[in-house]
């Protein structure tokens, strides 16, 4: 009986030294997980960082779009006044041309209000 206390005795030595490793090896292994942890909560803040910048840069696309969509619809609306410049052109030089039809057919109107009036004087005689 001894003899198996003595041996169980000295199993709970032997477990008693190595209790101590154990808890070291525990504790390690926390910190292990806390320097993981402070690294995973580093690249969420890299990766927040860089939703930060994306977002800058989708707004920077969106305001560059807004500016040509502007230039476009005032090039559009220049468009627009060229087009009604170039038909009032038009139109004036189809008056223009109607006047200068009428001029001319002045002198032959004219012409022919002569004859007319000498016509008219021949019959009154």
């Amino acid at each position: 009986m001894d003899r198996q206390q003595h041996s169980v005795t000295k199993q709970q030595y032997s477990l008693a030294r190595q209790d101590p490793t154990v808890t070291q090896c525990q504790c390690s292994f926390a910190q292990q997980q806390h320097s993981l942890a402070g690294q995973q909560h580093s690249i969420t803040q890299q990766q927040s960082s860089l939703a930060q910048h994306d977002l800058i840069i989708t707004l920077g696309r969106c305001s560059f779009s807004q500016w040509q969509h502007s230039i476009a619809r005032r090039a559009a609306f220049k468009g627009s006044v060229a087009r009604q410049k170039c038909s009032q052109a038009r139109q004036y030089l189809t008056i223009s041309r109607w006047q200068h039809s009428i001029s001319q057919q002045q002198p032959s109107m004219a012409q022919q209000q002569y004859s007319i009036t000498q016509q008219q004087s021949s019959l009154d005689q």
